[in-house]
């Protein structure tokens, strides 16, 4: 195996545990929804966004990556923030046709 297939080898093998988190984040955010159902809250909380990008490129120690990684962030509050308003918003649909 050459310098190329190995690095390939290793990065679907990180492919394959990001893929594992990202289930266990979604999760989380399903659980998330459930309490802001259940007390009336908003799905965007701008301040909390703020706050996880911050805490999110603290994290990073190669400055090279942390404007890549303040993105990759962002688009995963938007996946989850789109998850959440779909899931919401067939919740919705789903009462409203039970009625």
């Amino acid at each position: 195996m050459n310098k190329l297939e190995e690095n390939r080898k290793k990065r679907d093998e990180i492919d394959t545990s990001i893929a594992t988190l990202y289930e266990q984040r979604m999760d989380a955010v399903k659980e998330v929804l459930q309490y802001k159902k259940e007390n009336n809250l908003p799905i965007l909380d701008t301040k909390r966004e703020k706050d996880v990008i911050e805490k999110a490129k603290a994290r990073i120690k190669n400055p090279e990556y942390v404007a890549p990684y303040e993105d990759f962030v962002k688009n995963m509050m938007k996946n989850s923030r789109d998850y959440q308003q779909n899931r919401r918003s067939e919740e919705r649909r789903v009462g409203k046709e039970c009625r």
